[in-house]
């Protein structure tokens, strides 16, 4: 074997070899990251609510300051998924979920460290408007990146993984009134590491990859690409494609153009408002009926 065919050969491989690990392990991983770190998220959720009555012992609080202790995650929730689009719009996402895992994971730390009433809901408040960010990227990028048919089956695993981190939370919370001998903070300390990690594990990702959008050019040897093109190749007639009008680029005012249409379309006021009394009233019935 010649020198010449050795190097052929070799860059074929690596080639080869990167269009299978950006489709297929790259993503898969990523995919997997993702679901891992929403039911870590979600973990703080069910604890918080197992550990209510330690927390409420603890602190002294009132019948109204237990109530605003435990809505204290949607306050900062509910305006997250609109400040989402503006912020992930205009900055790298790899930048923005590292930011936020690792903002999360500090501010629990100081809440661990100095545990008050005002000190624990700005924490639960700023946590919550951080992980929206994630909790909006990562539908979309599903939607980029997931085959056409895989699609509803991965959005469906990434919503049902926050349930499974629910549920962690309460198991855990639950062993912990059950044993004792472990105070709420510690297992609220839990939640740091978890985020810190994530922080530290988006690092490895590649910012492409992070992006809830492909890059022109950039086919990573995809599925759907490849069928696409293989088609096109097939094809032995082609019909001239008629280019789109865009709409006119005027004048935007403060707000981007996505951000007011999401707030003048009547089916999101809808679905926030109803989501937003649905949670009121579970969070009711959670913590001042049962």
């Amino acid at each position: 074997m010649s020198v010449g065919d050795f190097k052929d050969r070799k860059e074929s491989y690596l080639k080869g070899s990167q269009g299978t690990l950006c489709c297929g392990l790259g993503e898969r991983a990523f995919f997997a990251f993702a679901c891992l770190s929403q039911a870590f998220a979600a973990y703080e959720c069910g604890l918080i609510s197992s550990q209510m009555p330690a927390i409420k012992s603890d602190m002294h609080l009132s019948y109204a300051s237990e109530g605003l202790a435990a809505a204290a995650s949607d306050y900062g929730l509910l305006p997250s998924g609109i400040l989402a689009i503006f912020v992930l719009t205009r900055l790298q996402p790899h930048d923005v979920l590292r930011t936020v895992y690792l903002l999360i994971s500090g501010l629990t730390l100081m809440c661990v460290f100095r545990p008050s009433f005002a000190m624990f809901v700005t924490t639960r408040a700023l946590t919550s408007f951080l992980w929206g960010m994630a909790a909006v990227h990562y539908p979309a990028w599903v939607n980029a990146h997931g085959s056409k048919e895989g699609k509803t089956m991965q959005l469906a695993v990434l919503n049902a993984i926050m349930l499974a981190g629910i549920l962690m939370g309460y198991l855990v919370g639950g062993i912990e009134r059950s044993i004792g001998g472990v105070r709420w903070t510690y297992l609220y300390g839990v939640e740091a590491v978890l985020m810190g990690v994530c922080a530290v594990v988006t690092c490895f990702f590649d910012r492409t990859l992070v992006e809830a959008s492909i890059a022109e050019g950039d086919d990573h040897g995809c599925a759907e690409v490849v069928a696409s093109e293989q088609g096109n190749k097939d094809a032995h007639e082609r019909t001239p494609l008629r280019r789109r009008s865009l709409p006119p680029q005027g004048g935007g005012g403060i707000l981007p153009q996505e951000l007011r249409a999401l707030l003048t379309c009547p089916l999101y006021i809808f679905s926030v408002a109803t989501s937003s009394t649905i949670s009121g009233v579970a969070g009711f019935i959670l913590y001042f009926v049962t």
